[in-house]
């Protein structure tokens, strides 16, 4: 019974992966060093923080160093909490 219950809970972390925008995902993947639709490596991605996927992407798209001042300008002006 407890094995089943985690091995449902993983599956709902991959299912919430996959529901991301593709580009974002495709992102991470790439990232990670695999082709943008290699689906394999999603349960490795929905083990990650929020953080690390977001890192991870806006790496990607060459935005490094500034994930820290991207957060707090977006929870400052939205009033929101991005943290895990």
């Amino acid at each position: 019974m407890i094995g089943r219950n985690i091995t449902e809970e993983r599956a709902e972390k991959i299912r919430k992966v996959r529901e991301m925008d593709p580009d974002i995902l495709s992102a991470i993947r790439q990232n990670l060093g695999y082709k943008p639709n290699f689906e394999p490596i999603d349960g490795q991605i929905c083990m990650m923080s929020k953080r690390e996927m977001f890192e991870r992407f806006m790496t990607w798209n060459g935005i490094i160093g500034y994930e820290d001042k991207i957060i707090n300008a977006i929870e400052d002006i939205y009033g929101v909490c991005l943290e895990d």
